[in-house]
């Protein structure tokens, strides 16, 4: 007998002469198929939900450590105007600038290189211990440093010597003994205004 099988659609009307109707449980089975579908969509889009909210924990804990960060910016206190972004740091825990003798010296240096009261800012280190020169310089702007009793290292600067113009970072800088230290030092003064000698402001 020969195979009846056929694919060919326009075959089957020889076959199938009367009508065909679809049964009801087909019917159901043929519909739970896409219920089941938007089931397995709600299922996919709700780990998509909790992954943006997630997300936007990183961002917030960012901007608090930024607000953090901005917050404790030191506030430094100085004398003078920095008019000429020019920073004086001196370091004495115990004066407001240093002793009488170190006063007037700082205000004989100050003279000698032709500055005044406005074109500069004078901080007390002592108030602000280790506190970067890379923190200063963001404050202050600082084209030239002339800095008293702080060394290079403190300023986490590599070592660098005494009583020499320097460059670091566009600003120029003198690092020079204490000044009441300095004042009865004459070998460092004679050092110190050699350096400041070379200065042109």
């Amino acid at each position: 007998m020969a195979n009846q099988l056929t694919s060919n659609a326009e075959a089957l009307p020889l076959f199938f002469t009367e009508e065909i109707f679809l049964i009801k449980d087909e019917v159901k089975e043929s519909v739970a198929t896409p219920i089941v579908l938007e089931d397995e969509i709600v299922e996919i889009a709700a780990p998509q939900i909790e992954v943006l909210s997630s997300a936007a924990v990183p961002i917030l804990s960012s901007l608090e450590t930024q607000e953090e960060s901005i917050s404790t910016k030191i506030d430094f206190k100085f004398k003078g105007l920095n008019k000429k972004n020019i920073l004086i740091l001196v370091n004495d825990p115990a004066q407001e600038v240093s002793g009488v003798e170190g006063v007037e010296l700082l205000r004989k240096i100050v003279l000698s290189i032709g500055l005044q009261g406005a074109d500069f800012a004078l901080v007390n280190y002592a108030n602000y211990p280790n506190t970067s020169f890379k923190m200063l310089k963001e404050f202050f702007n600082c084209k030239l440093m002339l800095a008293f009793g702080v060394v290079a290292n403190e300023l986490k600067l590599d070592e660098l010597p005494l009583n020499q113009l320097l460059q670091q970072d566009q600003t120029r800088m003198v690092f020079a003994e204490n000044l009441q230290t300095l004042d009865s030092n004459k070998a460092g003064k004679i050092a110190l205004w050699s350096a400041l000698k070379e200065l042109k402001i």
